[in-house]
């Protein structure tokens, strides 16, 4: 079954973590996990299963789409647990995902992931101290331009 982990707005410099482990006795975790990961400027990494296990970590330090697919093998009935968790530059939780899945086939799990230029906070700061027009102004403006077009026409009965 392939699930999604989608999140957009995700400011720059954030950080994402992944981990994969099971549950049970040794013996019970008949499974191997591997993934690969797209960057935005289209270069890739495959993780394997042992950076999975001991919780693998990326800053995401360019603006555009992230991406990975990641694939849970298993070789018998058997549960794995998948945590992935998104934090702001400031540490911050952004989003985070916990499931543990028993199969003894496959799952997979796909990431999407849209880092944004500016920081969380700053274009919402820019915006918000836009100073906002005075009241009447548009009203005042346009009767200033009426006043002045007056002016600038000729007078009736004068050459």
């Amino acid at each position: 079954m392939d699930k999604p982990f989608a999140h957009s707005d995700v400011p720059l410099n954030s950080r994402l973590a992944v981990t994969v482990s099971g549950t049970g006795d040794p013996d019970q975790q008949a499974f191997a996990a591997r993934a690969t990961f797209r960057r935005p400027d289209q270069t890739s990494e495959e993780w394997t299963n042992a950076e999975l296990q001991n919780t693998l970590s990326r800053t995401l330090d360019q603006s555009g789409t992230y991406g990975a697919r990641l694939d849970i093998h298993f070789v018998r009935k058997a549960t794995a647990r998948l945590v992935i968790t998104l934090q702001g530059p400031d540490g911050s939780q952004i989003a985070a995902y916990d499931e543990s899945t028993e199969s003894d086939d496959m799952d997979r799990t796909s990431l999407l992931i849209v880092v944004n230029e500016a920081e969380q906070g700053a274009a919402l700061g820019l915006l918000a101290s836009s100073p906002k027009p005075q009241k009447g102004a548009k009203k005042a403006a346009k009767k200033a331009a009426k006043k002045a077009a007056k002016k600038a026409a000729p007078q009736g009965g004068q050459p």
